[in-house]
Parts: C-alpha cells; structure tokens; sequence
C-alpha cells in the first residue's frame, strides 16, 4: 500500500513537472523578442532571481514556525519536509529530481497557467520577472541539496565558490542550534532583508 502510495505521488509530481516545462516553454516562445533585448532581460533575470530567492525564504519560514506535520492536505505534503530536513538535514541528499522539483512545480502551475494565459496583457519586464521566478524556484531544492551534499558537479562547484548559488558555508547557519533565521535557498542573498523583517536572530 505504501508503495503504491509512492508511485502515485512520484507520478504526480511527474505530471507537475512535464506541465511546468511546457508552460515554462510556451513562456519563452511568446516572449522570445523580448528576452533578447538585454534592457529587459538583465533586470528581469535579477528581479526574478533576488524574489525567488525571498519567495523561498519566506515559505521555509512559514513552514518552519506554522502547522504540523498532521496538518489538513499541507501537513504532508508541505509542512513534513520541512521538519523532516530539520531532524535529518542530509536526507535531502538521497532525494531524486521528481522528489526536489515537484512540489515547488505543483505549486506554480496556477500563476504561470495565469501568466501564459493573459499573454500580452501582462508587460515584458514583469513577465520576464516573473519567467525567472519561476525558474528560481523550480531549482531552489536542488541547490538545496547541493548546500548539504559532500560531492557535487563540477558545475555546480563553480557556481556556489562564485556565490551564485546557495553554499555550504552560507546555509549552514540555518541549522545552528537555536538559530532562527537564514531562510533562504535559492542563493541566500535575500538572508539579511528577510531575517530582518522576521526579526531572526
């Protein structure tokens, strides 16, 4: 029962993600003039980058400090990873891509069904904002788990020495005992305007 439990969540993470790609991609192709002009698409990228950054902070707060585990329909699905990464902060480690991305997919598939539908009517810089929000968001749990991995790609080495992503150094804050704050998991550039407005010390 259980793993026939699994296979339904990991396939419905699987739709999610397939949806979010073809949405993410029909995003793309109509605004595909607009990102090749570098006036929009650098403050776009930037924007979208730093919200999806404090986006992600402040769910891992939300989740941190509000509901339980048994909770209604977010208990599992939300609210449990979250403590569960707390309990055992390199679990996250062995969790494949469906498990990372699926939830964060599941849960942007209105807004970006919202943005794709409305087309025109939504301006270039917002949208292309909001394009890389997405993004932000859709890779937030995997630099997460890179944050606690031993072993990561070369790639992804490279990025986190240059600050671009969430770091080791920079995440491993958040889990000091008794620390209330550095919520952040996309890169961790948004830590200090977010643990401000929260008062995390």
């Amino acid at each position: 029962m259980k793993a026939m439990r699994q296979s339904c969540v990991r396939a419905a993470e699987g739709v999610a993600v397939t949806t979010f790609g073809l949405l993410i991609l029909a995003l793309i192709q109509h605004l595909a003039h607009d990102l090749a002009r570098v006036w929009i698409l650098i403050p776009g990228a930037i924007i979208g980058y730093l919200a999806g950054d404090l986006v992600s902070g402040f769910v891992h707060w939300w989740c941190d400090n509000f509901f339980r585990e048994d909770s209604l329909l977010i208990g599992k699905l939300l609210i449990r990873p979250f403590r569960e990464h707390h309990r055992d902060p390199l679990a996250i480690v062995g969790h494949g891509f469906l498990e990372l991305t699926g939830n964060s997919c599941m849960a942007m598939l209105v807004p970006l069904a919202a943005v794709v539908w409305l087309g025109d009517e939504v301006s270039a810089l917002p949208a292309t904002a909001f394009l890389f929000l997405c993004l932000a968001l859709f890779t937030t749990n995997l630099f997460h788990k890179w944050a606690h991995a031993s072993a990561v790609p070369h790639f992804v080495r490279w990025l986190q020495k240059r600050r671009l992503i969430l770091t080791p150094g920079r995440h491993r804050i958040h889990h000091l005992n008794g620390y209330t704050g550095a919520y952040c998991i996309t890169s961790g550039w948004m830590n200090g305007l977010l643990d401000r407005l929260l008062g995390a010390q």
